[in-house]
This record gives C-alpha cells, structure tokens and sequence, in this order.
C-alpha cells in the first residue's frame, strides 16, 4: 500500500472558497482545518497533496470529486453525494461517511482507518488496494462491485449487503457480523472463521450448528 505523497511542510494554510477561484476547480498544496463546507454542489473538484482537518462536507454533492496524495482526519462526509469519485494515495482516519454514495468510484491506494461508512452506497465500486480497518460498515451496500484488492481489518460489518460482488480470497477473519446480506455465489472462497461459517450456514441454508 502507497501512502499520501504529502507532508505538512509541503502545504500552507487555506481556504475552502478558493477551489472557485481556480476555472478548473483545482486546489494543491494546502492544509484545510475546522472548515464548515456544507450543502454545497460542485463538479469535479480536484485537489493535490492537501491536509484535511476537521472539515464538514456534510450532505455535499460533489460529483466526479479527485483527490489525490490527501490525509483527512475527523472530517464529516455523511450523506454526500460522491458518484465517480477518484481517490489515489489517500487515507482517510476518523471520518464520518455516514450514508455516503460512492457509485462507480475508484479507490486506488486508499485507507480508511477508524471510519463510519455505515449505510454507505458503494455499488459499482472499482478497487486497485484500499484497506478498511477499525471501521464500521453496518447496513452498507457493496454491490456490483469489482473488489479486485480489497481488505478488511477488525470491522463491523453487520448487516452488510452484498450481491454482484465476488469475495474470493477477502479475509473476514478478524471482522465481526451477526448478519450478512449475501448470495452463495459471492460468499464463495471467502475466508471466514469456524464460528462466521455457522452464521453463513445458518444465513445461507439453513443450517444450525451446535
């Protein structure tokens, strides 16, 4: 996994506003800390080797949203709207990703550590290494997703939907669930404990174990 190309002596201080005085909508080089961006509308936005901090995007709508060489920490993204988003060399800790729908988005290199993302929309994902670890997925949906290279460490998927997305060699070992929402062509070659086996079983035929 390759981490963010950015270091605080590589950013100055900024400003949300100044994304609208690119034409391009581009923003490089920059530490964005305890900004409010809510509710706002944008058309791929794109920003470079920046720091986020403490920042609301809270119900968002920011369509085909690049973000490249990125830290954000405690930042809010619940309920936005991020369809066709690209993120490359990012890592995510500590965000809200509450409801969040990432429709055909590319993760490339991303982490998301100590995350909430549930009732996030993931359908239609495409993935090149991305680590969810210490988050909590309740209630997602993964859907139609080309999970090529995808782990998940210590997280609550309870209730996790998943159809159209195939599972072969993802760990779940270290994750907990009481209930996954699966098929028993994507569940195949998943890597499960004894005791998430019989709660597969038991979703999936039937079957009770003692």
């Amino acid at each position: 996994m390759e981490k963010p190309r950015v270091t605080v002596e590589q950013t100055i201080p900024g400003l949300a506003a100044e994304i609208y005085d690119d034409e391009d909508h581009f923003m490089k080089g920059r530490r964005l800390e305890n900004v409010a961006w809510p509710d706002e509308w944008l058309s791929h936005p794109m920003f470079e080797q920046v720091l986020f901090d403490h920042v609301q995007f809270t119900q968002s709508q920011l369509e085909r949203l690049e973000i490249t060489d990125a830290i954000l920490t405690n930042c809010d993204f619940s309920n936005c709207q991020l369809e066709q988003a690209l993120f490359y060399r990012v890592t995510f800790k500590n965000c809200n990703l509450l409801g969040v729908n990432l429709d055909q988005a590319m993760l490339n290199q991303v982490t998301f550590e100590n995350c909430r993302l549930d009732l996030a929309a993931l359908s239609r994902l495409k993935t090149k290494q991305a680590v969810f670890k210490g988050c909590s997925l309740k209630s997602a949906s993964l859907t139609d997703s080309q999970t090529l290279k995808v782990k998940f460490e210590q997280s609550d998927l309870d209730d996790l939907l998943i159809t159209g997305t195939w599972l072969k060699n993802i760990d779940l070992r270290s994750c907990t669930f009481e209930k996954l929402s699966i098929g028993e062509r994507e569940v195949r070659g998943v890597r499960v404990t004894t005791e998430q086996a019989a709660t597969l079983a038991a979703l999936l035929l039937g079957v009770r174990v003692d």
